[in-house]
């Protein structure tokens, strides 16, 4: 069977997939998860992410947009989520999980089966651009620590992927044009070079660095 996506993330660490929603599906999703927004920014949604912090604890109440506000809505399928059904909809969206399931390696006709491997779906959140200042994550790998020496970074790495199988799937789906995801192709399966060890952990510029521009309704696949 043909694995064009697994290909390319095996190739790169990324795979960028075209029109993976409908124009309709965009307009649909874009008015939930711009209502989503709203609620948060206004403080009647409780769980969000704010500027400038990346990890939590997060502060109870949302900062005004001239502090820079949020950059995140979390729990999008939480039972008091206003348009829960829509955004599980999407979540569980056939043409998503086709992807998903090829990366994995998951076969979809066994999917049912006691005997497969269940699938385990987690953390469906809503990532926004902060209203008044620019915002930007530090260069990371989300499961290795940046503290981490070269033969923990290869022995971590090959823990996640045992026998070379993918183990998870993660991916940013846009409903607006979207830019913000700068990856380094190649660095999902070796250490960092000293290079990279030394950069600044946000303003500079890495060595073959790549933008991934997304149109809406596109969608990029990663090894975080």
């Amino acid at each position: 069977m043909a694995t064009p996506h697994l290909d390319a993330l095996r190739r790169d660490g990324f795979v960028v997939v075209r029109n993976l929603l409908t124009p309709e599906e965009v307009i649909n999703y874009r008015e939930t998860a711009t209502k989503a927004t709203t609620l948060t920014r206004t403080g009647s949604w409780p769980h969000f992410r704010t500027v400038p912090k990346q990890f939590p604890p997060w502060p109870t109440t949302p900062p005004p947009a001239s502090e820079g506000g949020i950059w995140g809505v979390q729990h999008l399928l939480h039972p008091e989520m206003p348009g829960r059904d829509s955004f599980a909809k999407c979540y569980f969206s056939p043409s998503i999980l086709a992807v998903a399931e090829e990366l994995m390696g998951v076969n979809p006709s066994s999917s049912a089966s006691t005997s497969a491997e269940p699938l385990v779906m987690e953390l469906f959140n809503l990532l926004v651009a902060p209203e008044t200042k620019d915002f930007e994550l530090r260069w990371h790998r989300d499961d290795i620590s940046e503290h981490a020496t070269a033969e923990e970074e290869i022995a971590q790495l090959a823990a996640k992927a045992p026998n070379g199988r993918q183990g998870h799937c993660q991916y940013n789906l846009a409903l607006c044009p979207d830019a913000s995801l700068i990856v380094v192709p190649g660095t999902h399966g070796r250490a960092r070079t000293q290079t990279e060890r030394e950069a600044d952990p946000y303003a500079a510029s890495l060595p073959d660095q790549l933008v991934v521009e997304l149109q809406p309704g596109d969608a990029v696949f990663y090894n975080n």
